[in-house]
């Protein structure tokens, strides 16, 4: 079977989300955001915004950073800071055409998973889990499209 080539992650670029989130699995909202995958050298980052429409608006932020992965990497460590949740550590799964996330934060009181899954070179489909307290906090379907090149 041959390698198959992500470009979510592996190459730079700004991806555009829409869709659908629920708060404790059960509210559906629309939200939309943005991914910037951003390659400087040795040090990869991820900056990540979502904004879910309500009264008010809930906004999240997450900035990843990680080692440069080799060409074959499966596997790739990462750590995020989020303003409202601190510290997350966390892991991406690369196993044929889906990306797995799965994190925590630093208390371990929260903790989470995400998967990608390859759509087209430049589309993917996300859907997720966060929980805290071992009860559900929100849950997400999302579309990531491609926009545009990032910086190497």
């Amino acid at each position: 079977m041959p390698a198959f080539r992500h470009t979510w992650l592996f190459e730079p670029g700004t991806w555009s989300a829409e869709g659908s989130f629920w708060e404790n699995g059960e509210l559906e909202r629309e939200g939309h955001g943005t991914s910037v995958v951003r390659h400087t050298g040795a040090i990869w980052e991820i900056e990540g915004t979502m904004e879910i429409q309500g009264e008010p608006p809930l906004r999240f932020q997450n900035i990843y950073r990680f080692a440069a992965p080799g060409a074959d990497a499966r596997i790739v460590p990462w750590q995020s800071e989020n303003p409202a949740l601190g510290t997350l550590t966390g892991v991406f799964v690369v196993l044929g055409d889906t990306i797995m996330s799965f994190f925590q934060s630093s208390d371990g009181s929260s903790f989470g998973s995400e998967t990608l899954r390859y759509l087209a070179p430049d589309r993917y489909r996300a859907t997720g889990l966060f929980l805290a307290s071992g009860a559900v906090v929100s849950t997400w379907s999302m579309e990531l499209v491609r926009n545009g090149q990032g910086d190497e």
